[in-house]
């Protein structure tokens, strides 16, 4: 039962409580250890974050089966078959194909999926790209964290997150590496723009020292995953 169908039987009298799969530190904690984090982050994206894919560990069979069976309960059967939507333009007599969707998706705010594992399954990994998928990583993390997350926009720039709670606003960029100058001057534009005194953060993958750049924060991103960095 979708959650709209629960609003409207019950009238209105109920609980909505949201749930994310684990989080990078949860799933480092529940190896049993801390070590080899680099190792065990590309086995968190690529073998799911939902808690029972842990109990299916190093069986990418099964794997890939939870994960078809997830996506086709809830994806296909619940969500299309219930609401109708399947092919719509089709019915409509209107020609459609793989590109014609990517451009239109193209054009609308950003989207991001709740399990990457399950974009893996989706995809395969040939069709990967790494930083928007760390950039997928560091907003479900945001939420986690209790955060409202917003895409940013000052003048022609775009901030990738702007983060906000009762106690107040974090701008975050999210970047594979920035160790090219003409990246880390890419990153650093829009948050250089803003003229406030909130914190701004740049989050990459590269295993360097913390770094500072008129106090915006360089921070490796597996680090502040994990809650290691203040």
């Amino acid at each position: 039962m979708l959650s709209s169908e629960i609003a409207t039987m019950i009238s209105e009298r109920y609980i909505q409580i949201e749930m994310l799969p684990l989080s990078f530190k949860e799933y480092m904690e529940s190896t049993g250890n801390m070590n080899d984090r680099g190792i065990k982050y590309t086995e968190y994206l690529q073998n799911s974050s939902f808690p029972y894919a842990l109990q299916l560990k190093n069986q990418p069979d099964e794997i890939r089966d939870y994960l078809e069976g997830i996506y086709n309960t809830i994806v296909v059967k619940d969500i299309a078959h219930r609401k109708n939507i399947t092919d719509t333009m089709t019915s409509l007599g209107r020609k459609i194909n793989s590109r014609t969707v990517k451009k239109y998706l193209k054009s609308l705010e950003k989207y991001y999926i709740v399990d990457i594992g399950m974009m893996y399954m989706l995809l395969g990994s040939k069709m990967m790209d790494t930083g928007h998928i760390l950039e997928n990583v560091v907003y479900l993390e945001l939420l986690r964290r209790g955060y409202d997350v917003y895409v940013g926009k000052i003048d022609n720039y775009e901030v990738d997150f702007v983060a906000q709670n009762h106690k107040g606003t974090i701008y975050y960029q999210v970047a594979l590496t920035v160790r090219d100058e003409k990246t880390l001057q890419r990153e650093l534009r829009p948050l250089q723009a803003i003229r406030d005194h909130y914190p701004k953060v740049i989050l990459t993958m590269d295993e360097d020292s913390k770094i500072q750049y008129d106090g915006i924060r360089r921070i490796n991103a597996r680090d502040w995953l994990l809650g290691l960095t203040d």
